[in-house]
Formats: structure tokens, sequence, C-alpha cells
């Protein structure tokens, strides 16, 4: 339990650091883009996760491959392909978790995704868990800020005033879950993604 742990916490930015996974100094930290910021941000926390900066191509398929392993595969598939999911999760480190989230949020395959990973006891926990830690560090620095949060609520097509106060007063789970009931799938087809 605590691999998946570990896991879970990595991928969905958290600051466990690339010295905890299995990479060697050779190309394979060159292939990893930002893989010195990603570091850097990992280990002394210098990089702050820039709100205005867009997800790049990269970051999009890196969010959904884990969102899909995650909410759609079974815990034997998912630590299978931890290795894969490990570097993922590296290559996002600096995303801002607004954004990582309105990523989600904004597809309906993520967000059925993402209902998925909550009736999962075994993910919920972790998933949640990595938002907490990347949400705390960015509160701390006074990078959730009320534009901000506007912003990432007009985007999500929501009002502002029904997420402030469980981000203003750290209670993440409470938003995460305020998310996930203001922006249910919109499908009518509810075996769709049901896997």
């Amino acid at each position: 339990m605590k691999n998946i742990s570990k896991l879970f916490s990595l991928f969905m930015i958290s600051s466990i650091g690339v010295s905890s996974l299995s990479y060697g100094v050779d190309a394979s930290q060159q292939q990893l883009p930002n893989y010195q910021a990603s570091r850097q941000y990992s280990k002394g926390m210098t990089v702050t996760r820039d709100y205005n900066a867009p997800l790049t191509a990269a970051n999009i398929k890196d969010i959904n491959y884990i969102l899909t392993m995650l909410g759609f595969s079974s815990l034997v598939k998912v630590m299978k392909s931890k290795s894969s999911i490990e570097k993922a999760g590296n290559r996002i480190e600096t995303v801002h978790p607004f954004r990582f989230l309105q990523s989600i949020f904004t597809s309906e395959e993520l967000t059925v995704a993402a209902n998925n990973i909550k009736e999962k006891g075994w993910a919920w926990k972790d998933f949640v868990g990595g938002f907490k830690k990347s949400l705390s560090e960015e509160s701390k620095r006074q990078n959730l800020k009320p534009e901000y949060i506007q912003d990432f609520a007009n985007n999500l097509g929501i009002d502002a005033s029904q997420i402030t106060p469980a981000i203003q007063q750290g209670r993440w789970e409470d938003f995460i879950n305020t998310l996930l009931i203001l922006k249910p799938r919109q499908s009518n087809d509810q075996n769709r993604y049901n896997i």
C-alpha cells in the first residue's frame, strides 16, 4: 500500500522528488521536458507553478494518461504501468493545480475518470492527497489569488462563490468534491465511459 500512496502522490503534483524515481544520469533525463525545473521544484520548491502558463499538448497528454489509467484501469494494470505513470506525473509537476483541475473538469471523459477514482477506495485518498499537497503549497505562496479563482470558475462555467470559501479555508477535499458536484458528466449515455 505504501507504493500505491507514493505513486499517486507523485503524479498528483506532490513534492516527491525526482530522486525517488529510478532515473539514472543518462539520456532518460534528457527526454523529460522541464526536467531541471521539475527537479528543483521537487527538492527545493524554488519554482512557483504559474497559473497563467497555458498547458502544452504534452501536459494535456500526460494528464489524460494519468486520469484515464486511474479512472478506468484495475489496480493490477495501474501497478504494471507504474513507471510510465510516474514519468508522466514528473513531467506535469510544475502545472498549476487549478490548470490541472480545469483540464479534468472541461473534459467529459476526465470528469468521468475523476468520478470513477472517487468510487475506487484504493485510489481516492491518494488522488485527493496529491491535490491537497499542491494546493497547500500554492496557498502558502499566495498563488491561489482571487483573480485566479474567478478565472478558474469562469473557465468551468461555475459561480466562484461556490468554491472560494473552501479554497480560502484550505478545505481541499471539500473543494474537489464541490467540483465533482458542480461539473457532473453531461452525457445522457451513463455507461459511455464505465469500463
